[in-house]
This record gives C-alpha cells, structure tokens and sequence, in this order.
C-alpha cells in the first residue's frame, strides 16, 4: 500500500489505516508500520473498502505482521466481493497480539478480473 495514514485514537480503540488511491493491483506490501506503544497490543478487527468496487472476482487483501500472516485460515482475510465497497468488519484472525517493536503491512492478494477495484483502504483496529 503506498500510503499510511496516522493512527487515530479514540476511546479505547485506535486505528490505523492504509490507502491507495487510484486502481488496485496485486502487490506486497512494503510499507511498514511498527507499534511503538511499549506494550503489546491486540488487534480486535480489520477492514477493507474501496470507492470503486471490484467486478469479476473479490478484492482480497492480508495483513502481515513481521512478515507473516495474522491470518493463517486464508479464508478469513478480508475480501470485497465483486460490486461491493466494503469487506465488512473482519475479527477472526488467527493472530492478534502485536508486540512492542513489531511491524504490520498489507498485501492486495487479488483484485476484481474486470474491474480490479480503485481507491483502497484498510483499516486496522486495536
């Protein structure tokens, strides 16, 4: 995702969100963001939306923390179905700790095969 936007706190959540404006393509994530808390936190839900949605096939995107998975049932990632905005709020993943000094990015693992989907962000909330 080529860009994260700050964390957002609010009551007892934050979130943290990438985006990519314009059309979305298969692609791993580079960007890095680290949690520099001091202190474990939990992620409790993700989600993904587009201002244009996918048509022919889901847009699917994973979350990776340290370079692995938090979702190792694949079938959990986040995915828009075709001429949907929205994956809904996502809060089964396999792994939700995220530890002091650990680093989260997102992978678009598929997009729509007529329309891929454009305007993508994906929220992360812990």
């Amino acid at each position: 995702m080529p860009r994260m936007l700050s964390p957002i706190t609010g009551g007892r959540c934050t979130v943290v969100a990438y985006s990519k404006a314009g059309a979305v393509s298969v692609v791993a994530g580079a960007h890095r963001i680290y949690n520099d808390t001091g202190a474990t936190q939990t992620i409790t839900s993700v989600r993904a939306s587009v201002g244009t949605a996918p048509t022919g096939a889901s847009l699917i995107v994973d979350i990776n923390k340290n370079g692995s998975t938090i979702f190792s049932t694949q079938a959990n990632r986040p995915a828009i179905s075709a001429s949907s905005n929205t994956s809904g709020k996502v809060t089964n993943m396999n792994t939700a700790a995220w530890a002091d000094g650990e680093y989260l990015t997102v992978d678009c693992d598929q997009v729509g095969s007529t329309v891929p989907g454009s305007d993508l962000t994906v929220t992360v909330t812990y």
